[in-house]
């Protein structure tokens, strides 16, 4: 169901620490079960490329595509939130993170 909640746990970003979050389902297939406890940043990926993935995976009868929205845990640290979203604003990139085997999420 949309805006039903399907993970709490944390994001981890090497240099940044770690942000305690929550995630809300928002559309296709639930999340609720690919998603572990804690999830590392591994990579970053130039926007374009992604809308690019996207919308080859759109096409796709073989995979699907899940949209979660995250979110900080309301209450401090409120300055490591900060941190976390100006690095993806000011790296114009997406952050990626494995979910395991084929699965990735990307935090934008």
């Amino acid at each position: 169901d949309p805006g039903e909640r399907v993970w709490t746990g944390s994001v981890i970003k090497q240099g940044m620490g770690e942000l305690q979050c929550v995630a809300s389902h928002m559309y296709g297939l639930s999340a609720r079960d690919l998603v572990p406890p804690s999830l590392s940043v591994v990579g970053r990926m130039q926007h374009g490329a992604l809308k690019d993935f996207l919308q080859q995976l759109e096409r796709s009868k073989s995979r699907s595509k899940t949209v979660v929205r995250l979110e900080a845990v309301p209450g401090p640290p409120g300055a490591r939130y900060e941190a976390f979203r100006q690095s993806l604003e000011h790296q114009h990139k997406v952050d990626v993170v494995n979910l395991g085997g084929q699965n990735n999420a990307y935090l934008l």
